[in-house]
């Protein structure tokens, strides 16, 4: 970085008194030198960050200062080559003030392959941190066996569990089904024997059933795990209420166990009873039945939940939830995204698969798609249903869909873009634009994604902040020139 860059954001950092995802600042006084490897962590496993050594938190942000430059860099070294992998740093001290002296220290984050980065003397299970807003905190099992896993090659699908799981286990029917199709599809796979075309297809392992195979045809593939299942639950209101009695907490509550296809049947049932309905008779006595959310998104969800959750034995026995409140639905399941993606990169790029065996398994048996099309797929019934656009989540070991009920207002997005461009000629908060457009305070997280950030995406409209961008002073200005300088009223 730049030193008038840095100068420029260490202005902003002591004028708003803030740290950030990407942003963390250190004293560097005596004793507080090393203490700084879960930074290190946790910016390389996260999307990066710079740490500033030179201003102190605790004293109101005060600039004092690295006394002893050449040793504070040793000491930074010395931490970097101690976390696995070494991490290299980009280290600039640079004179703030006549006199002050401060160091930068730009972290870039890790390669997905070489994920986790930890601090050696510490061990993997204690030395590896993510960053989660203006913290670094420790990951839990789950995060660090997901970059494991991929990081080996594991491939979870094609685990094995002999003595345990046999050929009698299997649903021979489905499976035969199956089997004839991939061979009507690809006709090179129907001179091989049938053994090595099951091992081909990721059916069996060393004679085997993989937990592929047990997955989409087992009678019962809870028998390894017992949590591996579906659990959904209706509740009263927009909000889960953990110490209300179980009565009054859920109108209805169930989990669904068996293979994929049968978890997906059943939760499908479940959703169409729990949903409202308008039945529509025509002319001709056709009964139409008008679900409130588009059936088609729903069941993407599902199916993507169920083959791109992780499988592996950390996570196993965690079930997919999903939930119905009043006014959204929410699908959870653990395994969030691998590779270096990020959420904005669902449904433009093509994203690596977890389970591809399982993916591809499901594609022809249950005709569902494995093209990278099903977030568009969601996306464009919401659209067409004139629903808010779906919000996607992924984060510590999990992946989140929300699929809300709410009718966008009938303005044409142009002309919300337009208007949102005058309004924003002064700097204004997220709550007050969303209110002036209609929505109320506890629905001005839904405006924001739908509205506010695309224009935030182009550089239309910009954060006040932009390096703290939920700091309560956050603006929202269409003035490039405002950024950095502004707290509001």
């Amino acid at each position: 970085m730049e030193i008038d860059a840095l100068k420029s954001l260490i202005n902003g950092i002591i004028t708003h008194k803030y740290e950030s995802e990407n942003i963390e600042i250190k004293s560097s006084k005596e004793g507080n030198t090393k203490q700084f490897y879960d930074t290190v962590s946790a910016f390389s496993n996260t999307f990066g960050g710079t740490i500033i050594f030179g201003i102190d938190e605790k004293d109101n942000f005060n600039v004092c200062g690295v006394k002893d430059i050449k040793g504070q860099q040793t000491i930074i070294q010395d931490v970097c080559k101690n976390m696995d992998p070494i991490v290299r740093p980009n280290i600039t001290p640079f004179e703030y003030s006549k006199g002050v002296f401060l160091i930068a220290v730009e972290i870039p984050e890790m390669e997905y392959s070489d994920k986790p980065c930890y601090y050696r003397p510490l061990g993997i299970n204690k030395g590896s941190f993510i960053r989660t807003g203006d913290s670094d905190t420790l990951m839990t099992e789950m995060e660090i066996q997901q970059f494991i896993d991929y990081k080996r090659k594991n491939q979870v699908e094609l685990e094995t569990f002999p003595g345990t799981i046999s050929d009698k286990k299997i649903n021979r029917i489905k499976l035969n089904n199956y089997l004839e199709k991939e061979i009507e599809n690809k006709p090179n796979l129907s001179s091989l024997e049938p053994a090595m075309v099951e091992e081909m297809l990721g059916l069996k392992k060393d004679n085997n059933p993989t937990l592929c195979s047990l997955l989409a045809f087992g009678l019962y593939p809870q028998e390894i795990a017992p949590m591996m299942t579906i659990n959904c639950t209706k509740v009263r209101g927009n909000n889960y209420i953990a110490d209300s009695s179980i009565n009054s907490r859920f109108i209805s509550n169930y989990s669904f166990s068996g293979s994929i296809s049968e978890m997906f049947n059943q939760t499908m049932t479940f959703i169409k009873n729990n949903i409202e309905i308008n039945t529509i008779v025509d002319e001709q006595g056709n009964r139409n039945d008008d679900y409130e959310y588009p059936l088609i998104a729903i069941r993407e969800c599902i199916i993507n939940a169920l083959i791109h959750r992780d499988y592996s034995h950390i996570s196993r026995n965690i079930p997919i939830s999903v939930t119905i409140y009043n006014n959204r639905i929410e699908i959870v399941n653990p395994g969030s995204l691998i590779g270096n993606y990020k959420i904005e990169d669902l449904g433009k790029k093509y994203l690596p698969v977890r389970n591809p065996f399982l993916a591809h398994i499901m594609e022809v048996s249950m005709e569902t798609e494995n093209r990278h099309t099903g977030i568009s797929v969601i996306t464009k019934a919401l659209k067409l249903n004139n629903q808010l656009p779906p919000l996607f989540e992924s984060s510590r070991g999990y992946f989140s869909v929300t699929i809300y009920k709410e009718k966008i207002a009938n303005k044409k997005l142009k002309e919300i873009a337009d208007e949102l461009l005058l309004y924003c000629s002064k700097p204004r908060g997220k709550d007050s634009i969303a209110e002036h457009f209609g929505y109320s305070n506890d629905r001005s997280t839904y405006f924001f994604n739908t509205y506010v950030q695309p224009l935030i995406n182009k550089e239309l409209l910009f954060f006040t902040i932009p390096y703290k961008p939920n700091s309560k002073y956050q603006k929202i200005t269409n003035k490039k020139s405002e950024m950095i300088d502004i707290i509001g009223d």
